[in-house]
């Protein structure tokens, strides 16, 4: 019995295997990698690969955006390229083929999640697929703007400015530096991000960083007298530009009301080497001189007066003993005896004179 029933199984399994011998099982289609550019630009394009294998025995590749079909290539067909109306695509045929798509214009609308199918042969039709995103962006047609800013601070002031970037989508970011240094937080102002609409119904927005710093005495010592003053404009990795501007320091300017009147003020001003060194040294030499000579004005003047006083016989006496000893007698403390026939107020007058005379030798 039990080798009867195993010539039976023989008789059935052996011609199922013969069928299965003669029909051509389809190679499996594996969707290796999708490339799609992860940002895109405004009225710019994007190129986007789908890589699969096998690369032979294909019967379409199909390309979907959020899950609606846009582009389908079937190689069978004469025309094997057909494009499907959608929103936010735009597709270069000469430039795409099975294995890619081009886009062209890209709009806000091209943001979405990007799809391809490649799927086999029939009568099995093998399928496989893969996706990625992608975000465009509207970027802005020049750097972030600094307003506000003076051309000149002094040591305490505070300076009050604004970065402002305009028509973008998303909002970008914007940071301050000082001198290369990022500002700290709280001297930042972060206002509201302003909207704007476009005829094309696409918003885009505007945005504004304040920064309010007081001027500090070392932040002009980095770039020689100058504080370097920059805004940065970042959107992810497709958008960085920066605006820098430098103000200088702002100095006191000292006005002296009154020249010096005295030989301390005087030596005060004679400092420093050189030409102007020694002109000033010459103009305290010449000043005291000048009260060197008003001493002796002053000595004569009192001398003469005093001798008004004096008898007219005293002050004959005295011009005439003047002008015989001055000339013979060198020697002070004999002179002096002379004096001793001369009234005290004229002896007085003439050693005043005579000690002028001699600090001039």
């Amino acid at each position: 019995m039990f080798v009867v029933v195993c010539l039976c199984l023989l008789y059935v399994v052996r011609p199922v295997e013969l069928i299965a011998d003669r029909i051509d099982v389809p190679q499996q289609i594996r969707v290796e990698e999708v490339l799609v550019p992860e940002y895109g630009v405004i009225g710019k394009h994007a190129s986007m690969r789908c890589i699969y294998s096998p690369p032979t025995s294909i019967y379409s590749v199909r390309w979907y955006k959020n899950g609606r079909e846009f582009y389908s290539y079937l190689p069978g067909k004469p025309d094997p390229i057909t494009v499907h109306k959608t929103e936010g695509i735009t597709v270069d045929v000469s430039k795409s083929s099975s294995s890619a798509v081009y886009l062209t214009n890209l709009t806000l609308d091209s943001t979405g999640r990007y799809r391809c199918e490649v799927s086999g042969e029939g009568p099995f039709f093998p399928t496989d697929t893969r996706y990625e995103d992608m975000l465009v962006v509207a970027l802005p047609d020049r750097g972030p703007r600094i307003r506000g800013a003076k051309r000149r601070y002094s040591e305490g002031d505070t300076m009050n400015v604004n970065c402002t970037a305009i028509a973008t989508n998303p909002p970008v970011n914007l940071t301050w530096y000082i001198n290369r240094r990022p500002v700290a937080e709280p001297m930042l102002i972060r206002y509201p991000v302003f909207n704007i609409s476009r005829d094309n119904n696409n918003t885009l927005h505007s945005t504004v960083l304040g920064l309010s710093y007081t001027v500090q005495r070392r932040d002009f010592k980095v770039h020689h007298e100058r504080l370097k003053l920059k805004c940065v404009a970042f959107l992810y990795d497709v958008y960085y530009k920066a605006t820098e501007v430098s103000v200088e320091r702002n100095r006191p300017h000292h006005h002296r009301s009154t020249p010096p009147t005295t030989k301390y003020d005087m030596h005060r001003r004679v400092q420093g080497n050189g030409e102007d060194a020694h002109r000033r040294r010459q103009d305290n030499y010449n000043y005291e001189l000048y009260e060197i000579q008003g001493e002796e004005d002053t000595n004569q003047h009192t001398a003469d007066n005093q001798l008004q006083k004096d008898s007219p016989e005293s002050a004959v006496k005295f011009s005439s003993f003047l002008n015989s000893g001055c000339s013979s007698f060198t020697n002070l403390t004999t002179f002096s005896a002379n004096l001793a026939t001369f009234p005290t107020t004229l002896a007085t007058a003439f050693l005043i004179i005579l000690n002028s005379l001699h600090f001039k030798k």
